[in-house]
C-alpha cells in the first residue's frame, strides 16, 4: 500500500511548516492561497542514501554531475533535468537529494 505523506513550505517564513499544525487549520484551501504555504507530496521512492523524496526536492546525480528537480505531472512523479525529464522511479536509486527547490543551487553546489 503507497504511503501518503506531505510537508509544508511557507514562503513568507522561508521554512517548512509542522504537517500537524497544517492538518489542524480548518480552512486548507484559504491558508495555501491567502498564506502562501505550498504543499509537497512524498513520492513514496527514496534516495541511493534510503532520504525520502519529496515534490520539489532537488537531486544530484554523482555519476553525470547533473542536478534534478523532483516535479509531478499527469499523474506521476519525474526527475526534471537540464536536458531530460525522467520517470523518477527509474532513476531513484542513482540520486541523492541535496536540497529543495526553495534552496538556490548555487548554495547547494557550494556544500
Amino acid at each position: 500500500m503507497r504511503e501518503f505523506e506531505f510537508r509544508a513550505w511557507n514562503k513568507c517564513l522561508k521554512t517548512y511548516i509542522d504537517w500537524t499544525m497544517i492538518c489542524a487549520y480548518h480552512d486548507l484551501t484559504s491558508l495555501i492561497s491567502n498564506d502562501g504555504v505550498i504543499i509537497e507530496q512524498y513520492t513514496g521512492l527514496k534516495d541511493k542514501n534510503k532520504n525520502k523524496i519529496y515534490e520539489g526536492d532537488r537531486l544530484f546525480d554523482e555519476h553525470n554531475e547533473e542536478w534534478a528537480t523532483v516535479i509531478f505531472d499527469d499523474g506521476k512523479f519525474f526527475a526534471k533535468f537540464e536536458t531530460c525529464i525522467i520517470d523518477l522511479w527509474e532513476v531513484c536509486d542513482d540520486l541523492d537529494v541535496r536540497g529543495t527547490i526553495h534552496d538556490s543551487l548555487e548554495f547547494l553546489e557550494s556544500n
